[in-house]
């Protein structure tokens, strides 16, 4: 097994109250990272990089490392670094692990487990007995868990972030919520069907997000040409849009960005995100 690095992103904005996970519009590069039972499922090898800067309203940028690979016997493991820039700071890297169990025919059923440490800079600073400006640093260690039914080019699968949590290093260091994401995705050729003609391939994917009472759908289609064109649209039910596109090198590297338009129920304004990601690839037949 290659030895696989990552560091990334952190996809999430943190509210002051509720602690919620923001969700990054290209969701569905990474599913591992919102269900660990993805690691190695859907790639023999998967490697990417994502950006999203915020501007407007809200100062924020987040970035995201992964890298999945389908192991012997039908296991799965990966890694996933998140990293979000604010007026508070939050980094965490997780370790999922997957088994890919087949039920019968082509119907399968993937579990997975990912062991998580999470580091998060308060924007609170207190002064020290000397004088000096510090800044509460607090720790947690977290488990998030997933389960992916899968049959051809369906998928649908539920996952669980912050399930397990101890936190250290600061006596009042509070506790996340436990996140529950439930996934579904479709995959469809377009046009001609024969192999010869490399059809174009049609993907809807789907995220749903629930925490502490709070709900938020994630919706995406995105067509890819068989000359590696991409381009997708999505948003956010009833609070944002998303529009993107990119290009397929070789098959395997791909390199997308996408513009989104986030509505702020706080101003009545807009904030807009930039999102950059590039992708390297190896599917089941490759």
């Amino acid at each position: 097994m290659r030895t696989f690095v990552a560091l990334l992103s952190l996809l999430f904005v943190i509210s002051s109250y509720a602690q919620i996970e923001t969700v990054p519009h290209q969701f569905w590069n990474n599913l591992s990272h919102f269900n660990p039972s993805y690691a190695g499922l859907q790639h023999e090898k998967q490697a990417g990089i994502m950006y999203e800067g915020f501007r407007k309203e809200t100062f924020q940028h987040d970035y995201q490392i992964f890298y999945n690979q389908k192991l012997k016997k039908n296991f799965g493991i990966g890694i996933n670094a998140n990293h979000r820039a604010s007026w508070d700071q939050t980094s965490e890297i997780s370790i999922p692990v997957s088994y890919n169990w087949n039920i019968s025919g082509q119907n399968h059923l993937a579990i997975g487990l990912a062991p998580s440490f999470r580091n998060y800079n308060p924007a609170e600073f207190y002064l020290d007995s000397a004088g000096n400006i510090q800044s509460p640093s607090r720790n947690y260690f977290q488990t998030h868990a997933g389960v992916t039914y899968h049959f051809k080019n369906v998928y649908a699968g539920f996952g669980v972030r912050n399930l397990h949590l101890r936190s250290w290093g600061d006596l009042e260091a509070g506790t996340w919520e436990p996140h529950l994401y439930g996934n579904f995705s479709f995959e469809t050729p377009v046009g001609s069907r024969s192999v010869e003609n490399h059809p174009h391939t049609l993907i809807l994917s789907a995220l749903y997000t629930y925490v502490n009472g709070f709900n938020r759908v994630d919706l995406n289609a995105r067509m890819q040409f068989k000359n590696g064109l991409n381009a997708f649209i999505g948003g956010r039910v009833g609070s944002g849009f998303t529009m993107g596109t990119g290009w397929d090198f070789f098959q395997k590297l791909r390199c997308l960005y996408s513009i989104s338009w986030q509505r702020n129920n706080l101003n009545n304004g807009n904030n807009v995100s930039h999102e950059f990601s590039v992708v390297y690839h190896v599917t089941q037949d490759d």
